[in-house]
């Protein structure tokens, strides 16, 4: 019985195979009685069998009433086709297709929503709204949850990198989140990383206390430590 069955899978996985090949080049698919003379296989047709129990108990079983049972696809199963329909959606139609932006925001947005901290989905979807629309970017990072924002990885780095860079562009200079993201791209990269960023922002003028700010955060003390004065005193921002 069992070398039955693992023939029976072999015949359906060749037959499978041939068909996808047969489609592949535009042929039509081959007879089956074929297929089973070139492999020696008999399909059975659903019939009764006996099943063997406890106590040499016979016990039939109608093959053609047996329910096949399929198992729900688990959230993280959902998650991974949701994203792999999102990316297939892109790269073949691209950003530009009428109706595309709806389809994509929905497959992410259920990806964000069902899995918070999937960094591939934010970094797909950040992607595509760059072309589109930087502010929903900018917000799309925002609301990626920072697992610490002592000592941020290089991951939660270029989510913040992204996050400024599209503020910058856009010239959103007094964004309630801008230096929330300039504080962990320092804290990940270090204060080099940012010093285009700020250099920017100090020839704008009146972001002295966000700078001084944004500084402190980074090293980790506060904007009235004494050691910070003499480098505030220098960028004259006091």
């Amino acid at each position: 019985c069992v070398g039955v069955c693992v023939c029976e899978a072999v015949f359906i996985s060749v037959c499978m195979c041939l068909n996808e090949f047969y489609r592949f080049y535009s042929l039509p698919p081959p007879p089956l009685l074929l297929m089973k003379r070139l492999f020696w296989i008999e399909i059975r047709k659903p019939s009764a069998v006996k099943l063997e129990g406890k106590g040499n108990r016979a016990l039939t079983q109608d093959r053609s009433q047996t329910a096949t049972t399929t198992k729900p696809a688990s959230k993280q199963q959902l998650v991974a086709i949701k994203l792999g329909l999102a990316r297939v959606a892109v790269l073949r139609y691209g950003v530009k297709e009428e109706g595309m932006r709806q389809a994509v925001d929905e497959h992410y947005s259920f990806i964000i929503d069902q899995d918070p901290q999937n960094y591939d989905a934010y970094v797909d979807y950040g992607s595509f709204l760059e072309e589109l629309d930087r502010a929903a970017a900018v917000a799309l990072y925002d609301r990626f949850p920072y697992a610490n924002e002592e000592t941020p990885s290089f991951d939660d780095a270029f989510l913040h990198g992204e996050a400024v860079r599209h503020i910058m562009k856009l010239e959103l200079y007094t964004h309630p989140t801008l230096p929330k993201h300039l504080v962990g791209l320092g804290r990940a990269l270090g204060l080099r990383r940012i010093e285009s960023y700020i250099d920017k922002l100090d020839q704008l003028g009146n972001f002295s206390n966000m700078l001084k700010e944004v500084y402190a955060a980074i090293n980790h003390k506060s904007v009235d430590d004494k050691d910070l004065q003499p480098f505030f005193k220098f960028k004259c921002w006091i």
